[in-house]
């Protein structure tokens, strides 16, 4: 029944029907209120509403069920981020870099840092975490030039730009 809710929960939201989408990743909980793709999900989807208390619970109970998981830190600093909780979103993009994350997930973190520090009026150290993500990529594209998505984000970095763009909300993975 999971799946099923879970699928159903995904294909609501691509067909645009993000209400409903929230109630069978709810539905989802209930059969399973453990499940990583639910949680995550539902998360991601209460976000996306803007609903970013409730996304923050759930971005703590998939910490509290996965704390090695860097990927779900770094998605409940882009979730604080986006409710304007600037200096919590740096802590958990600070503990992304502290853990040994994949090249990719540092250069998003480091880029979530400079959108932090930009609203929080730090433009030097906006501009240094932007900078760091791009070395970052650099070095990843370095490592393996197949790296395609790696490859867009560098370019995006490197365009200038006064005010950063926001944090997509997405799969997790920069993507939408």
């Amino acid at each position: 029944r999971t799946q099923v809710a879970l699928n159903l929960a995904r294909c609501l939201e691509k067909t645009g029907r993000p209400g409903e989408a929230l109630e069978a990743y709810e539905m989802a909980c209930r059969v399973n209120p453990e499940h990583p793709l639910v949680l995550r999900g539902y998360a991601q989807a209460l976000m996306r509403r803007g609903d970013f208390a409730q996304a923050d619970e759930r971005w703590n109970g998939l910490r509290r069920l996965f704390p090695d998981d860097l990927e779900i830190t770094w998605e409940q600093g882009n979730s604080l981020a986006l409710a304007g909780r600037h200096r919590e979103a740096l802590s958990c993009y600070q503990q992304v870099l502290a853990g040994k994350g994949a090249l990719f997930l540092r250069a998003r973190a480091e880029y979530g840092r400079a959108l932090a520090f930009h609203s929080l009026g730090d433009r030097a150290r906006s501009l240094q975490a932007r900078e760091a993500a791009q070395r970052i990529l650099a070095a990843l594209l370095q490592e393996d030039p197949g790296q395609e998505e790696a490859r867009r984000w560098l370019a995006f970095l490197r365009e200038p730009s006064e005010i950063p763009s926001p944090i997509p909300v997405g799969d997790g993975r920069g993507g939408k």
